[in-house]
C-alpha cells in the first residue's frame, strides 16, 4: 500500500535508489503507527472503508460504491479458512447424494 502511495505498482518495482525526501517519507509510512493514521484520516475524511479481521492483508473500498457490511462479507467469504469449510462440505454433500445413488440403485447378485 505504502507502494502505491508513492505512485509505484508494486514493492518489486520500486527503484533500488530513491531520493533522500521520497526515502525518508516511505521508511515513516511504512511504519505500522503511521499508516494506520492515514487509513483513520481517509475513513474519517475521505469516505473510503476498509476491513481486516484475521485475514491477510486488507480491503479497501470508497463508501458510495459498497457499505462496510458487503465488504466484510466479501472478506470473509474468501478467507481461505471459510473456503476450506465449503470445500469440505461440498466434499460431504457430494458422498452422501453418491451413497444414495448407490443405495438406490438395483443391486446385482
Amino acid at each position: 500500500m505504502v507502494s502505491r502511495m508513492f505512485g509505484y505498482t508494486s514493492h518489486k518495482h520500486l527503484p533500488s535508489r530513491l531520493s533522500p525526501l521520497i526515502e525518508v517519507l516511505f521508511k515513516k509510512y511504512s511504519n505500522r503507527y503511521h499508516i494506520d493514521k492515514v487509513l483513520q484520516q481517509l475513513e474519517l475524511n475521505w469516505n473510503v472503508i476498509t476491513y481486516s479481521n484475521n485475514i491477510r492483508g486488507m480491503y479497501v473500498a470508497m463508501e458510495h460504491k459498497i457499505s462496510i457490511e458487503a465488504l466484510a462479507l466479501a472478506a470473509e467469504t474468501k478467507k481461505q479458512k471459510n473456503r476450506i469449510i465449503e470445500l469440505k462440505n461440498a466434499k460431504a454433500l457430494a458422498k452422501q447424494k453418491a451413497l444414495q445413488q448407490l443405495n438406490k440403485a438395483p443391486q446385482l447378485k
